[in-house]
């Protein structure tokens, strides 16, 4: 699946003379806004695709550049005069020598535009819908047909539009729109530059169909309109080079973001920085990613008429991959014991996912203990030793206590800074229906999860005798799950169930129940004076298509959104009126 897809209607040929020794030199380079947002997405790191008209010679040119940039190229290749500038920058300042609109598109370009935006929306995570430099390249409509169709296929759509394309989109409906002060002023939306009329603008943008809106304003403190909240997003000053594509930079990261599941003001911090930087350099789209990982710990965030300012100060991220992530902490548990290889294989993916990552499981196997605190000695006293293990340079912990107790006391600090997810697994053996009660390894998702964080219990369905362990697959699947599973609120807890095979790892896990106990239940088999022998049975009977143990019984990898303890109504007779 491609991170992003930017319809980008018209990208451009650049040719920009630099240099201050004679003659200077020669830069040839695609460019346009589609192209200069897919340049910032690139550096950090996420897989772009762009859909677009390549017209002639240029077009050819273009297309050739981008491919060199690992963007992917979806085009509608057609014959006339490309889109193109000139521009001499060797005094320090941008003179235009020369600029071409190129031909408008025809109706045939524009159907062929529209289905390949379509197609290739369905295997992308997000969709910028961009605008051409020339206005009579395309008719405005396009867009809002296309935010509305996206919409409807539930694909989150995003803007960089200005006056009646903007309006289009925004009859469409779109997920974010980010327009600039200036913009607004041409189109008489504001005639001053007060926070308080800028927020009324963007609060109408809002009611015209975007759910949240970003406003920039030129070096002062951008607005961020999401639902009832208006809030001013601060970021340091820098000296300007040159400010061309700021805007698209600060977009691009926005989407960059929102693009791996991260909350809106994480994205909104890092887009600040990433615009803020972009004008201390002279390429438009261009920065330093771990540059503007730093920056975005000095971004400041607060609430309009609202003296409490929120501050958002992600740490750097260890192993970050592709110019870096947001930092959480996460406890890595189970019920196995701190020698399984399944718990190895989970906080391996999650140091690789570039989160912070805290090692403490029981010393000792400690299945079947549900949520028990067991493992405080009569004084209190939890009684836990330094691990070395191989392939994990994370500080690691063998703790002899149960994996509940050990995520309670990691929420109260007893491993460094207080987790924000539980990470429970990968259990040998499935966890499913409403016999994962008695779950060692959902008792420490779930603690985590009532504790203020969250959590996820991960279990491989390796069966009676298995032959192999799949533990890959399982942590594959994981991985998946671990940036949505940070990005929802406190209190979530999920439980992942794998099927043991290796190309499990490709399969999508899908929503299940619980099922009434699971594929095997506890039984009394004997009853007598000196006690009970237990046994294991099939459930005989129909199982709920629905279900975890149905799904995963029929090689299917299941996810459950589950809870701790709550509260019910009181039978009748013991309520009072």
């Amino acid at each position: 699946m491609t991170d992003v897809l930017i319809f980008a209607p018209a990208p451009l040929l650049t040719v920009t003379l630099e240099g201050d020794h004679p003659g200077g030199d020669l830069h040839v380079h695609s460019g346009g806004q589609g192209v200069w947002q897919a340049r910032m997405l690139r550096t950090l790191g996420r897989t772009v695709a762009i859909v677009g008209s390549f017209t002639g010679e240029s077009g050819r040119v273009v297309q050739h550049l981008l491919g060199d940039e690992g963007i992917e190229v979806h085009p509608v290749v057609r014959t006339g005069r490309g889109p193109a500038y000139v521009h001499d920058r060797r005094t320090g300042q941008r003179t235009v020598v020369a600029e071409l609109a190129g031909d408008p598109l025809s109706r045939h370009d524009l159907d062929e535009l529209y289905a390949a935006v379509l197609r290739e929306a369905m295997a992308a995570r997000i969709v910028i819908l961009s605008g051409p430099a020339d206005e009579g390249i395309l008719p405005d409509d396009v867009y809002r047909r296309l935010a509305a169709d996206l919409r409807a296929e539930g694909v989150p759509v995003v803007v960089d539009l200005a006056g009646a394309r903007l309006e289009a989109a925004l009859a469409g409906g779109v997920t974010l729109a980010k327009v600039s002060d200036a913009e607004l002023r041409e189109a008489r939306e504001i005639r001053g530059d007060s926070v308080d009329e800028v927020v009324a603008a963007g609060r109408r943008l809002r009611d015209a169909g975007a759910r949240s809106v970003v406003i920039t304003r030129a070096g002062e403190p951008l607005v961020l309109i999401d639902g009832e909240h208006a809030r001013l997003v601060h970021v340091p000053r820098m000296q300007e080079v040159d400010p061309n594509g700021a805007g698209d930079s600060l977009l691009a990261a926005v989407v960059s973001a929102l693009a791996e599941d991260q909350p809106l003001l994480e994205a909104i911090a890092l887009g600040a920085a990433a615009g803020a930087l972009n004008v201390t350099r002279h390429g438009l789209g261009t920065g330093d990613p771990e540059a503007i990982h730093r920056l975005r710990a000095r971004v400041t965030i607060e609430e309009v008429g609202d003296d409490d300012v929120q501050v958002v100060t992600p740490r750097p991220a260890r192993g970050a991959r592709g110019g870096g992530r947001p930092m959480s902490t996460v406890l890595i548990t189970n019920d196995d014991g701190i020698d399984s290889a399944g718990l190895h294989a989970l906080a391996a993916v999650a140091i690789d996912e570039g989160l912070e990552v805290v090692v403490a499981a029981p010393a000792s196997e400690a299945s079947g203990s549900s949520a028990s605190i067991i493992g405080a000695d009569h004084d209190g006293h939890v009684h836990m030793s330094r691990r070395e293990i191989a392939g994990l340079d994370v500080p690691c912990y063998a703790v002899r206590a149960a994996p509940a107790l050990i995520a309670l006391i990691a929420a109260h600090g007893a491993f460094g800074d207080v987790p924000d997810a539980v990470l429970s697994g990968i259990n040998r053996g499935a966890n499913i229906g409403h016999a994962v009660l008695h779950s060692g390894t959902v008792g420490a998702a779930l603690t985590g999860g009532s504790s203020g964080g969250r959590g996820l219990a991960v279990s491989l369905d390796v069966g009676m005798h298995p032959v192999a362990h799949e533990w890959a697959a399982a942590a594959a699947l994981a991985r998946g799950i671990l940036r949505p599973l940070l990005a929802a609120a406190p209190g979530t807890v999920l439980n992942l169930n794998v099927p043991n095979r290796a190309d499990a790892a490709g399969l999508r896990p899908e929503p299940a129940t619980l099922a009434p106990f699971g594929i095997v239940q506890t039984t009394a088999a004997e009853a007598g004076e000196g006690g009970v022998r237990l046994t294991v049975a099939d459930l005989e009977g129909e199982h709920d298509e629905r279900s975890d143990a149905w799904l995963l019984a029929t090689g299917r990898a299941t996810l459950t959104a589950i809870t701790a303890v709550g509260e019910t109504a009181l039978p009748d007779g013991l309520s009072r009126s």
